[in-house]
């Protein structure tokens, strides 16, 4: 007999100009990819027959956020299951993270006529509960108290990362010259 081998797989990508802005809030929607390719349903809702769902379907999906600041938000957990699939979702915060986690599981491989309304309200629900959104709302005036002080802590981080940059490229200049020297 063949035992099944998870497969983990690991994505780690920067993401441009996520951030939406609409009426003064920036936003980002944020959903489980795989999860919801697999989530699948007929457009007939007035079933006579069975229909067939992806089985074994059973997927795990965690979706860490590194956000510009801490972000605290308030926990949640929730739970959509019947007799064809399970939804299991966390959300929560550590720092400047935002964590959420998505576990999705069809326990059949198909859905008999008479369970179909279960179904449709089960999966319409979960399928309108699987995003996440975040929201940052700027400070409706800015003061014009600004103080400008040129101490490298102060720095913000890009500049920084520009100082590093510049001193590598230096740095590998001058080796190379002197590599070029040698030879």
């Amino acid at each position: 007999m063949m035992s099944m081998v998870p497969l983990q797989l690991l994505n780690t990508m920067p993401i441009n100009d996520i951030w939406k802005m609409e009426d003064g809030t920036k936003k980002i929607l944020l959903s489980p990819f795989v999860i919801n390719g697999v989530m699948t349903k007929p457009s007939d809702k007035n079933r006579k027959m069975p229909f067939y769902l992806i089985y074994p379907a059973r997927y795990k999906e965690q979706l860490e956020i590194n956000m510009p600041e801490d972000w605290p938000i308030k926990g949640s957990e929730e739970r959509v299951q019947n007799g064809t699939f399970d939804l299991h979702t966390i959300s929560e915060s550590i720092g400047n993270k935002v964590l959420l986690t998505y576990e999705y599981e069809n326990l059949k491989d198909h859905v008999m006529p008479d369970d179909a309304s279960v179904f449709f309200s089960n999966y319409d629900y979960a399928a309108a509960n699987t995003g996440f959104q975040v929201t940052y709302r700027f400070p409706s005036s800015i003061s014009n108290n600004v103080t400008v002080s040129d101490s490298l802590p102060t720095l913000g981080v890009f500049p920084k990362l520009f100082m590093v940059l510049a001193i590598s490229v230096i740095i590998t200049f001058l080796v190379r010259r002197q590599r070029a020297k040698a030879n």
